[in-house]
């Protein structure tokens, strides 16, 4: 049930692995995915020869986490610089079909939090209307129009492939209203973001909410986290918020919010040490 956002580093693959982390939430910048240059081990430098393409790099990483036993998820989100959304409805799902090919049976999730800001389009805000004085049904229906034909071509390029709706920042049942509406089913689980302090009422509140509203639908979490630097605090709240899924089965997952670092969210220092929250995480994974 639980897993976790991280990268392949030395430190991250160590760090799973002591906490028997064996799910993870990775992420495809699209506009960068497709950069023809070569970079350095940093992914920030380009170089020459001796570098690999962004997509290059994603692939090796995706057969890093299988080798290690780590089932992976893959967000992606913020289109090429100057594409319009009415250019991305017909651009991505191309792009996914592609994708899909390439990793067959991969997790999917479409796009972040379109309901909370431009931030993951780019600044583009003709894509998810987050910063226009709309209601959440509204930007629910915007982002139906390109998650409805992103499916069909994910499920015609893999079938095996499971496709998460993008993660939803705000109140989440207008806003999967508005989607489902306009793509109804077009999606094979429906994803929502807790963040604290505290997280577990958020946690709470938004499973209850869309329970009521999903049916039979999987529910995930894609991100959940507690931003507090004092390790008692962040780790009595994450902890309430996992037993609290636990008696009630409020997510079918959860993907922590990070492994390391991060604005206080790491759950593991950049030292590799352990904060005291990664400490019980990993006796729980141990149960």
């Amino acid at each position: 049930m639980i897993g976790i956002s991280s990268a392949t580093d030395g430190v991250s693959l160590a760090a799973m692995s002591q906490l028997g982390m064996k799910r993870v939430r990775m992420t495809i910048i699209w506009g960068n995915y497709l950069d023809t240059r070569r970079f350095a081990e940093d992914r920030a430098t380009p170089v020459g020869a001796g570098g690999h393409t962004l997509a290059e790099y994603f692939a090796t990483d995706v057969a890093t986490f299988t080798a290690a036993g780590i089932e992976p998820m893959v967000a992606i989100h913020t289109p090429p610089n100057g594409m319009t959304f009415e250019e991305g409805i017909v651009a991505m799902p191309v792009f996914m079909a592609g994708l899909a090919k390439q990793f067959p049976g991969m997790r999917w999730q479409i796009l972040n939090e379109m309901d909370a800001g431009s931030v993951f389009t780019g600044g583009k805000e003709d894509w998810c209307l987050a910063d226009a004085p709309v209601t959440q049904r509204e930007r629910g229906d915007r982002y139906g129009q390109i998650l409805g034909p992103v499916y069909d071509a994910i499920k015609a390029a893999d079938p095996t492939a499971t496709v998460i709706a993008a993660g939803i920042a705000l109140e989440p049942t207008e806003f999967f209203a508005g989607f489902n509406a306009r793509a109804p089913g077009k999606y094979d689980a429906v994803a929502v973001h807790c963040y604290g302090p505290p997280v577990t009422p958020v946690f709470k509140s938004k499973s209850i909410a869309m329970r009521a509203v999903l049916g039979s639908t999987p529910l995930w979490c894609t991100e959940f986290g507690n931003n507090q630097t004092d390790d008692t605090s962040q780790d009595n709240d994450m902890c309430n918020a996992l037993d609290e899924n636990d008696r009630h089965n409020r997510f079918d997952r959860a993907y922590a919010y990070t492994l390391i670092g991060d604005g206080g969210y790491g759950l593991v220092r950049a030292d590799g040490s352990h904060r005291q929250a990664a400490a019980r995480l990993r006796n729980r994974m141990a149960r």
